[in-house]
C-alpha cells in the first residue's frame, strides 16, 4: 500500500492546493486591511503640530467629551474619553504654561494636580456640547487664547494682549447684544 500512495503522489512531494493558497491570500489581505485602517486611525487623532489645533481633538474622541492630559512638563500628553481610555498622542507640548483668569481679571497658573503620580501640567476639558476649557497657553514665548466655546484660537505676542483679549470677550458676553 505503501508502494501505491507513493507513486500516485508522486515522490512525496507537498504542495498547496489551489483553494488552500487562495484561502492564505484571503487572510493575509485581511490583516493587511485591518493593520491599515488602525495606523490611519492614530494617524488622524494624534497628529497636532501647534497649539491653534486644539479644539480639533475633539472630533477624535468618541463621544465628543473628554480631556486633554499632559505630565512632566507637558512631554507626555494624551487623550482620556469619557470612558476613562487613554490614546497617546505622538507628540508632547514641552515647555507649555497655562494661564486663567480669576474674577478680577488677574492672570494665574492653575494647579492640575498629578495624575497616576505624575505632575499635571495641562488638563483641557472637552464637553459633549462642544464647549471647551478656556484659557491662555503659552509655548516659545507666543500666548495663545482659547476660547470656551466658538471661535478660533488665536495667537498675541504678550500674555497682556491675550488677557486683555479674554476680559473684551468677557465684556461682550456679559452685555449679549453688543456681541451679536
Amino acid at each position: 500500500m505503501s508502494k501505491i500512495g507513493r507513486e500516485e503522489g508522486g515522490s512525496g512531494s507537498k504542495a498547496f492546493t489551489l483553494l488552500e493558497l487562495l484561502i492564505v491570500i484571503l487572510l493575509l489581505s485581511l490583516m493587511a486591511m485591518m493593520v491599515a485602517t488602525t495606523i490611519s486611525k492614530r494617524k488622524k487623532t494624534r497628529n497636532i503640530t501647534n497649539i491653534s489645533q486644539l479644539k480639533s481633538l475633539r472630533s477624535s474622541l468618541p463621544s465628543g467629551r473628554g480631556e486633554l492630559v499632559c505630565l512632566d512638563g507637558c512631554t507626555h500628553c494624551f487623550l482620556q474619553d469619557a470612558e476613562k481610555k487613554e490614546h497617546p498622542l505622538s507628540q508632547g507640548f514641552k515647555g507649555l504654561k497655562a494661564y486663567i483668569l480669576d474674577r478680577r481679571g488677574d492672570a494665574h497658573t492653575p494647579e492640575f494636580g498629578r495624575y497616576e503620580d505624575h505632575p499635571v501640567c495641562l488638563r483641557f476639558r472637552f464637553r459633549r456640547n462642544g464647549s471647551t476649557s478656556q484659557m491662555i497657553l503659552e509655548r516659545k514665548g507666543v500666548f495663545y487664547f482659547v476660547p470656551a466655546y466658538f471661535g478660533k484660537v488665536r495667537s498675541f505676542p504678550s500674555l497682556e494682549e491675550a488677557r486683555a483679549y479674554w476680559l473684551r470677550n468677557r465684556e461682550l458676553l456679559q452685555n449679549r447684544w453688543d456681541y451679536y
